[in-house]
């Protein structure tokens, strides 16, 4: 049977995610029931692990990200999937320095393509609050687990868009400067570690 339009506007939000999700995070981002999601999976549009996570197939989730952009809510999907992650990657921020640092990794070695989408989005769009937060817990990741590579072009990226806000660094507001010497900092160290410098 063919998917009603509710049920198409799940599946096309579902297209923001990357690598997998969990009930959770499709609540957050697309305020799907269990009900809609389980349809979907009997229709065999999504797989449901047995660990628990979601799954799209690539070629489905290109089609249905081409239905999204052309409904013209893509801005809206992608600005939900990015407050989520980079609220979670401020929470693993936190557990990373903590008694849960072990399950902090393992929670965001298996987000981290879809954390690295919401900060690319979060860094584009210049959320300064939103980068500032999750700063540090998406930087430390990359540190501990030895993707400097990754961590670089992340700075990078959120450099070029902490830039692209205003002409000049001048026209920064006092947090959008202090995030961008914050930035830079932590690019610096991965150039460093990377045998740039």
């Amino acid at each position: 049977t063919l998917l009603g339009e509710h049920e198409q506007g799940i599946l096309q939000t579902l297209s923001v995610f990357r690598g997998g999700f969990t009930y959770e995070a499709v609540q957050a981002v697309a305020g799907a029931s269990l009900r809609g999601l389980r349809r979907l999976v009997n229709q065999c549009l999504l797989y449901h692990a047995p660990s628990g996570r979601y799954e799209i197939h690539e070629l489905l989730r290109q089609y249905a990200v081409e239905k999204l952009e052309a409904s013209g809510k893509a801005n809206a999907a992608s600005d939900a999937h990015s407050t989520y992650y980079v609220a979670a990657l401020k929470q693993w921020g936190v557990d990373l320095k903590g008694p849960k640092q072990q399950e902090a990794l393992a929670d965001l070695e298996l987000e981290i393509e879809n954390a690295r989408t919401a900060w690319n989005w979060a860094a584009r769009s210049g959320k300064v609050a939103r980068l500032a937060g999750a700063l540090d817990g998406l930087c430390h990741f990359y540190e501990w687990r030895v993707r400097q590579d990754e961590g670089e072009a992340a700075c990078r990226l959120a450099a070029q868009g902490l830039a692209a806000t205003d002409e000049s660094v001048t026209g920064l507001s006092n947090g959008g400067r202090r995030l961008l010497a914050r930035v830079l900092v932590w690019q610096g160290a991965f150039t460093y570690l990377l045998g740039r410098m």
